[in-house]
């Protein structure tokens, strides 16, 4: 499965409680809550850094990565 255009990222400082970068600034909010994150205190150990990511239209992109798969499923029954 390929993601292109689907999401956004950013890198958000929990000590400062502000996003730092963000590839797009429309989705602020979304990032800032997102559960898609993995923490980069292994690379700088001084404050408390998370790289996020947002998926904008998650049902979109699970129904186009299962498509051929429930295609065959229908035919097959």
């Amino acid at each position: 499965m390929m993601i292109n255009r689907d999401y956004v990222y950013g890198i958000y400082s929990r000590n400062q409680g502000q996003l730092i970068y963000a590839s797009s600034s429309q989705y602020h909010k979304e990032l800032v809550n997102s559960p898609l994150f993995i923490s980069l205190t292994c690379v700088y150990k001084q404050k408390s850094y998370v790289l996020g990511m947002y998926i904008i239209d998650k049902q979109s992109l699970i129904i186009r990565s299962m498509g051929l798969s429930l295609i065959f499923s229908v035919y097959f029954c």
